[in-house]
């Protein structure tokens, strides 16, 4: 299992995402999980909140970025 994590770290950290970050988010997801108040998936669980947040977020860039090119 740590080859995987470390494997998903490395390509994390490639893509620009903080160690420090990435680390929090999962120390706070752990104790939220621990003490009943988070759920991971299903409504209103925190994976397909973040995925829907990063969909946008990825749709807006990339939208952006059609609008600001010249038209061909």
């Amino acid at each position: 299992m740590a080859h995987a994590t470390t494997t998903g770290r490395q390509a994390a950290v490639g893509l620009g995402l903080s160690p420090l970050m990435l680390d929090k988010l999962a120390e706070l997801a752990d104790e939220r999980v621990r003490d009943g108040g988070l759920r991971l998936m299903g409504d209103g669980g925190l994976l397909p909140e973040i995925t829907r947040h990063l969909m946008q977020a990825a749709l807006e860039a990339e939208m952006d970025l059609h609008l600001a090119s010249p038209a061909q």
